[in-house]
C-alpha cells in the first residue's frame, strides 16, 4: 500500500466527515431556533424530569401546622432535607401562613387541594414573594410545587391593593414545576408567577427547563394576571387562566428594565417558549408579548381563548426610544398558532394608552367605556374588547424599527371563531388603525402615551425633561416613585393652558440618589395621564 496516498485519501474521508458533521450540528442548531411541533404534541417530559419518585420513605415528611407563622418550620425542613439529598415533603390541608420560602435543590411540596396557603410579609422588604425558586447565590435545581391532586389555593384577600407580591417567584432554576394552583388576588403588583434573572458569582442567569401547568388567579390587577416571563429558555405554560384580571401569559422581557440595568440585556432574554390553553376572562389579554430592548428567540403558542377581554392577544411594539442603543424584537420564527375563541364584552380592562385603538362609537359611549380608572388601578378603565389581536408592532402604513414580525392565524380563521363584536369591527388592529380623537367629548380621559414623554431615557447626566401635551386646561401634579413603590418626590406643578409643556429637573432635585429603575407619574386634576418608567444609568 502506497502509505502516502492512503494518508491522502484517509485526510479526505476526515475532512468529508468532518464537513458532514459540521452541516449536521449547524442544521441541527438551526432546527432549534424555531418550534418543531405544536405546543399539544409537546411531552411534559421535555420540560421537567420528575425525580420525586426516587425519593426515599425516610425523607418523606409531613408539615405539622401550628398558630401563626409556619414560615420557619417549612423552611428548616427543606433545609435538613436538601442537605441530606433529597426530600418530599406533604402539606395537609388546612390553612397556612408562609412567606419568603426557598427552594432548594432536590424538595418536593405535595399540596393538598384542601390547603390554603396566606401570605406573611417580612418587613422591610420592597418586595414580597411567597416561594422563591432560585434567587441571589443560589441556583434551585430538580424542585417541584404540586398539587396533590387539583388544586390548591392561595389567599391573598387579606392584602391591600397594589401590595408588590409574588406568589412563585422563580429565578435560576432548572428542571422545576408548579402546578395545581388557585390564586384570590386583590390586584396585587407582580404576577403570580414571575420568571426572571438572579446573581450567582457574578454572573446573571434565567430559569431553564420548566414546567408550569394548570394555574388561575381571579382578580388580578390589570397591569399584570397570571404569568410573566421576563428571561427564560425551553418553558412550558399549560392549562393558565386568569379571570378578571390583567394578562395570562405575558411575555415581556423587562428584565434590564425591571433590575435597575444591573442584569445584562444579553442575558435578560426569552427562547423556546411553549404555550397550550391560555385562557382570560373579563381582563386585559390572554396573551401579551412585548420585547423591550430584548433580542429574543421564539415563542409558540396555542389554544388561545378571550371572553371579555381587551384582546386575546396584544403584540406591542418595542418599549423602548427610537434611539435605544438596543431595540428588541422576537425571532420570526415565533407564532400564535391558534385561537379557538373570542367573546366580545364590556368588562375588559383597557389601559388608557390603547384607548385610541378603541372604536369611536364605543370611546364615546360612557356606559362602554367608563370615565373613571378601575380602582386602585389608575390608568385601566372598564370598557369593550378592541379586537381578537392587537398588533401595535405591526402597521400598514408605516415602518418602524420597533416593530417585528410574528405568524398570527389568517383573519378568516380567526373570525370564525369571532361572536358578538360590533358590526364592522377590526379582526387585527394594527398601529396605523388608532384614531387619535372622536367627534364627542362624552368619553373617558383619552390622553395617550405619547402626550408624555421623559427624555433623555435612559438618563446617563444630571438632567430629566418631562414633556406634556395637554388637549385641554387643567392641572398638573408630578410623582416619583422608586422602583419599590415608594414615592422619592411629589409636586403640584400648577395649572396649564392646553398646548405643549416642559418641566426640567436636576437628578438631585426629584429626589433620585442612586442609579436603577424610577416611575415618573403626571396626572392631570385626577387622571392619570402616564406613568413613565425611566432608567438612571449613572
Amino acid at each position: 500500500m502506497n502509505f502516502k496516498n492512503f494518508t491522502k485519501r484517509t485526510s479526505v474521508r476526515t475532512a468529508l466527515v468532518l464537513l458532514i458533521t459540521t452541516f449536521n450540528v449547524a442544521l441541527v442548531a438551526a432546527q432549534s431556533n424555531q418550534p418543531n411541533k405544536l405546543p399539544s404534541q409537546r411531552a411534559e417530559s421535555d420540560f421537567f424530569t420528575d425525580n420525586s419518585r426516587s425519593v426515599p420513605d425516610a425523607r418523606k415528611k409531613t408539615l405539622t401546622n401550628s398558630s401563626g407563622d409556619d414560615s420557619a418550620t417549612l423552611q428548616n425542613l427543606i433545609n435538613t432535607l436538601s442537605q441530606q439529598g433529597s426530600g418530599q415533603i406533604t402539606i395537609p390541608a388546612g390553612t397556612w401562613q408562609l412567606g419568603e420560602i426557598e427552594m432548594k435543590s432536590n424538595i418536593h411540596l405535595f399540596i393538598h387541594p384542601d390547603a390554603i396557603i396566606k401570605p406573611t410579609l417580612t418587613a422591610g422588604l420592597p418586595n414580597y414573594s411567597i416561594f422563591r425558586i432560585g434567587y441571589t447565590n443560589t441556583k434551585s435545581t430538580n424542585v417541584s410545587i404540586r398539587a396533590i391532586s387539583g388544586v390548591f389555593t392561595i389567599d391573598l384577600t387579606g392584602l391591600a391593593p397594589e401590595t408588590r407580591i409574588t406568589p412563585f417567584n422563580v429565578k435560576e432554576a432548572e428542571n422545576f414545576m408548579v402546578a395545581g394552583c388557585k390564586v384570590k388576588d386583590r390586584q396585587t403588583i407582580h404576577a403570580t408567577l414571575n420568571c426572571s434573572a438572579s446573581q450567582r458569582a457574578g454572573i446573571w442567569r434565567g430559569p431553564k427547563n420548566g414546567l408550569i401547568k394548570n394555574i388561575t388567579v381571579q382578580n388580578a390587577h390589570g397591569g399584570y394576571g397570571a404569568i410573566q416571563v421576563r428571561t427564560g429558555e425551553n418553558l412550558f405554560f399549560k392549562n393558565i387562566n386568569s379571570l378578571s384580571g390583567g394578562a395570562t401569559l405575558r411575555i415581556e422581557t423587562d428584565d434590564v428594565s425591571a433590575s435597575g440595568g444591573r442584569i445584562p440585556q444579553t442575558t435578560a432574554i426569552v427562547n423556546d417558549i411553549s404555550g397550550y390553553n391560555i385562557r382570560c376572562k373579563d381582563g386585559n389579554a390572554a396573551v401579551m408579548i412585548q420585547p423591550w430592548g430584548a433580542k429574543n428567540g421564539w415563542f409558540d403558542v396555542e389554544k388561545i381563548e378571550a371572553i371579555g377581554c381587551m384582546a386575546a392577544v396584544r403584540i406591542d411594539k418595542a418599549y423602548v426610544e427610537l434611539n435605544a442603543p438596543s431595540i428588541g424584537t422576537f425571532s420570526n420564527k415565533s407564532r400564535i398558532t391558534d385561537i379557538s375563541k373570542v367573546t366580545y364584552g364590556i368588562k375588559a380592562q383597557v389601559k388608557q394608552g390603547v384607548f385610541p385603538w378603541v372604536p369611536c362609537t364605543l370611546r364615546t359611549n360612557s356606559s362602554i367605556l367608563k370615565p373613571n380608572p378601575i380602582p386602585n388601578m389608575e390608568t385601566y378603565h372598564q370598557g369593550p374588547s378592541i379586537a381578537p389581536i392587537l398588533y401595535r408592532a405591526s402597521s400598514a402604513t408605516a415602518n418602524d424599527p420597533r416593530f417585528y414580525s410574528v405568524n398570527i392565524p389568517t383573519e378568516n380563521a380567526i373570525r370564525s371563531v369571532t361572536t358578538g363584536f360590533p358590526n364592522n369591527s377590526l379582526i387585527i388592529s394594527r398601529e396605523n388603525n388608532q384614531v387619535g380623537s372622536c367627534p364627542s367629548s362624552n368619553q373617558a380621559n383619552t390622553t395617550v402615551e405619547e402626550d408624555v414623554n421623559v427624555y433623555p431615557n435612559p438618563v446617563s447626566g444630571n438632567t430629566v425633561t418631562i414633556s406634556v401635551k395637554l388637549k385641554n386646561k387643567g392641572r398638573l401634579n408630578l410623582r416619583v416613585f422608586d422602583f419599590s413603590g415608594t414615592v422619592v418626590y411629589t409636586n403640584q406643578l400648577g395649572e396649564f393652558n392646553a398646548g405643549a409643556h416642559e418641566f426640567t429637573y436636576t437628578k438631585q432635585a426629584l429626589n433620585i440618589k442612586e442609579k436603577g429603575m424610577y416611575i415618573v407619574e403626571i396626572s392631570n386634576n385626577s387622571n392619570i395621564l402616564k406613568k413613565h418608567k425611566v432608567l438612571v444609568q449613572d
